[in-house]
């Protein structure tokens, strides 16, 4: 697909922050980044051919590529997770079609569902309550609706990409 020239490189930045941006808001929930949550990043990186998004594979690859320096970096802008995600819409919006649109948008939801679920206490199938407030918040900024997490493919086959 080749996104990344099709975007100012402002514009490519705020894409590749917006994995970072989703990864921080949830892995930090609780105010401590873990092992189990650094390596979740690295899982979800590495399964990008497998999600049937092209733009999400070239995101993700990129950022696996460059993940130690896209950290520091999203960590460095100015921008937090949530005027950065309202960015990332605002890229999206312009450039995609809907439906390419929404299905990197649950992506980024997913991502967020599986770290959150990575280092749960309880096997992988709670998260906590900072977690919950924070995915609840990341689904607004989003703006996936309920209707859109159930429509193929859902924010759960997503996430069971990233388990397999």
């Amino acid at each position: 697909m080749e996104f990344k020239h099709k975007v100012n490189s402002d514009e490519w930045n705020t894409l590749l922050y917006s994995v970072m941006w989703v990864f921080h808001a949830v892995a930090g929930a609780d105010g401590i980044i873990d092992k189990k949550e650094q390596m979740a990043i690295k899982t979800v990186c590495s399964k990008a051919g497998a999600l049937n998004s092209e733009l999400a594979e070239e995101i993700l690859k990129e950022t696996d590529n460059n993940i130690g320096n896209l950290f520091r970096q999203s960590m460095n802008d100015s921008r937090d997770y949530k005027v950065g995600l309202i960015e990332t819409i605002k890229v999206l919006n312009q450039y995609l079609t809907p439906e390419t649109n929404t299905n990197f948008r649950k992506v980024l939801l997913a991502i967020g569902f599986y770290i959150g679920n990575v280092s749960s206490d309880s096997g992988g199938n709670r998260l906590s309550k900072e977690e919950l407030k924070v995915i609840g918040t990341l689904a607004g900024l989003l703006q996936i609706s309920k209707e859109d997490m159930n429509t193929s493919p859902t924010v759960s086959e997503i996430m069971a990409i990233f388990a397999s």
